[in-house]
């Protein structure tokens, strides 16, 4: 009785040891496939890899080249954008879009065709009104404080977004993300506009998934 009462509290610490482990492993979530799966979510990779193809497309549009050539041509100089914040327009309110932002922005910069500019728009612009107080504050060369009538204005604007769909049937159910990306100048000219989709699709088990 004894030997059967030692094996069994021997049992149940394994059990409680075996249910208490965990294992964490570290990767590279662009180079791996996503087997773990909720109903309603593509992960942020893969938005990611959507947004980086969307890129991609705009960089080598045919259209946006063509203007980018004609103002060097004009002005010496790349044009320059203003990069609109990545807009949530799926039905997911808790997609996370924001990391998407200085993603756009690194693959804009290193293409080494166009200028980005911060300085637009009410709220960005905000940033440089406390250098422009140092006017009056001798402690300041005056040569270093931002001035009136220096800022340069984006003569192109890049409006990129997600949008999305989620289609059910009996227990058939199909998610896709859309990410979009516009170009167009500031007198709102259409230069170019592309989409890529990804999705996928989830068969419900009887039990489960």
């Amino acid at each position: 009785m004894k030997k059967s009462l030692f094996a069994g509290v021997v049992a149940a610490a394994g059990l409680c040891l075996a249910g208490c482990a965990s294992t964490e492993i570290y990767d590279d979530p662009e180079k791996q496939p996503d087997d773990i799966r909720s109903e309603y979510t593509i992960s942020s990779a893969e938005l990611r890899k959507a947004a980086q193809a969307a890129i991609e497309e705009a960089l080598t549009d045919d259209d946006f080249n063509e203007f980018v050539a004609a103002y060097k041509a004009k002005n010496k100089q790349r044009p320059l954008m203003k990069l609109d914040m990545v807009r949530n327009d799926s039905d997911d309110p808790d997609l996370n879009v924001s990391e998407l932002n200085g993603f756009i922005e690194n693959q804009l910069r290193k293409s080494k065709k166009i200028r980005i500019t911060r300085y637009e728009g009410a709220n960005r612009i905000q940033g440089i009104g406390a250098s422009r107080l140092n006017q009056d504050d001798e402690n300041f060369r005056q040569d270093t404080v931002a001035q009136t009538g220096t800022i340069e204005a984006a003569v192109l604007i890049m409006r990129p977004h997600v949008i999305s769909n989620r289609v059910a049937n009996g227990r058939r159910s199909r998610v896709t993300r859309t990410f979009t990306v516009e170009i167009v100048t500031v007198n709102g000219e259409l230069i170019m506009k592309c989409d890529k989709q990804l999705g996928f699709s989830r068969t419900r088990g009887v039990v489960g998934w």
